[in-house]
Order: C-alpha cells, then structure tokens, then sequence
C-alpha cells in the first residue's frame, strides 16, 4: 500500500451552526435562576418603564400594611423604596421631555434653514 493510500482522507472542512445569539445579560443571569424564573427574566426584558415596578411595590405595601400593621419598620421600607423608585420614574421622565424638547428644536432649526437659507448660501450669484 502506497502512503496516499495509508493516510486518512481528510475531512472536508464542516461549517458550524451557531444557535441563535442571545444577549450577554440572558445567559449570565439565566445560568443562576431556575427554569422558571429564567423565563421571567425574558418576559421582564419586555417591560418598559417602571409603572409595573410601582404598583408592585404599592401593592406590597397595602398586603403588609393589611397583615403586619405593627411591623412599622417594614412599612417604612416598603414606602422608602416606593419613593426612590418614584423619584427615579420622575428624573426618567424629565430628561425624556428634555431630549424630545431637544430634537424639536434641531429639527425646526434644519427645516429653518431649508425653508428660509442665510443669504448667499444656495443661491446663485
């Protein structure tokens, strides 16, 4: 038997098929929570705002206040927490107004120049 003969052939080179991509965040999270709560954690990346966070907490809230009224310090920390959230819902808020305000004024001042050009730009001599 000659060597060429003796040698394996080689493999044609295989193409890999990758599995859909998932985000960075799915796969490092998802790896410590259980099957369940995995699929929570892809229905929560959904959810846009903090409204549904709010009235989470408000309604934690009223179940405590309902069965433990003398536990003041839960209480307090159920309403700290509703507040700073309400506080960032707020400051999220204004600075959306803010950009929108912003791009408003940029896209006025392109169309201004469209409509109404500094003399001597685009115009012929």
């Amino acid at each position: 038997m000659s060597k060429a003969a003796q040698a394996p052939a080689a493999a044609a080179p295989r193409r890999r098929t990758r599995a859909p991509r998932r985000s960075h965040a799915d796969n490092f999270y998802e790896r410590a929570l259980s099957e369940a709560e995995a699929g929570y954690l892809r229905g929560a990346a959904n959810v846009q705002g903090l409204d549904q966070e709010i009235a989470v907490l408000r309604t934690k809230i009223r179940s405590a206040l309902e069965e433990r009224p003398d536990d003041v310090s839960l209480l307090m920390k159920g309403i700290a927490t509703l507040s700073r959230t309400l506080a960032a819902r707020h400051r999220l808020a204004d600075k959306a107004e803010k950009d929108l305000f912003d791009n408003l004024i940029g896209t006025l001042r392109g169309l201004g120049e469209q409509v109404f050009p500094e003399p001597g730009e685009g115009t012929d001599p």
